[in-house]
């Protein structure tokens, strides 16, 4: 990826689309200089120039493209373990990802891709609706066995999003929650 950063931000090409060629698609994420995502950029933002001279017919259109997101829960007996209110780690875990699934402006329905892993098996896989993923959290019991070895609960978190994007330009993300892995 290529990167332009400033003290007042940084727009990193994320994705560039040559397939129509001499048509291009190019991907921007514009941040401030906080990190926070820029949105409502005018066309008049962007200047695009090839050879130190301005190309003709360049457009800027701003949407988005969402996250793909998942969560690898290695839920081992330390998941077991309750507070003085009686509640779980594993429930806190659970009433995180729930908020995330229904709490603007983290996950938006449509937009995002959301899986959800655990030792027992896939809990929800490639959900786009946050109402789901908080009925499948809102569900999932833990034998609290933990995998056998949480390499291939990593590894399976990679395959999924190895797999082939949902949309052109979405950012990928693994959240791996464990107590530990031995060397």
């Amino acid at each position: 990826p290529a990167q332009a950063q400033g003290a007042d931000g940084a727009a990193l090409i994320t994705r560039v689309d040559s397939a129509a060629f001499p048509a291009i698609d190019v991907d921007l994420a514009v941040n401030d200089g906080a990190g926070n995502h820029v949105a409502g950029l005018p066309a008049a933002a962007f200047a695009l120039s090839e050879d130190s001279a301005p190309v003709a017919g360049a457009a800027a259109v701003e949407q988005e493209t969402g996250v793909q997101v998942v969560f690898a829960l290695d839920t081992s007996a330390a998941f077991k373990a309750r507070d003085a209110a009686a509640i779980t780690r594993l429930d806190y875990v659970k009433t995180a990802l729930t908020d995330f699934a229904q709490t603007q402006p983290w996950m938006k329905d449509g937009l995002d891709d959301v899986t959800l892993l655990a030792p027992e098996g896939p809990v929800i896989t490639h959900s786009s609706r946050g109402a789901d993923i908080a009925q499948a959290v809102a569900a999932y019991t833990s034998t609290y066995a933990g995998a056998a070895d949480p390499f291939q609960l990593v590894n399976a978190a990679l395959d999924f999003v190895s797999e082939a994007e949902p949309r052109p330009g979405v950012r990928r993300f693994v959240v791996f929650l464990s107590n530990g892995l031995e060397t």
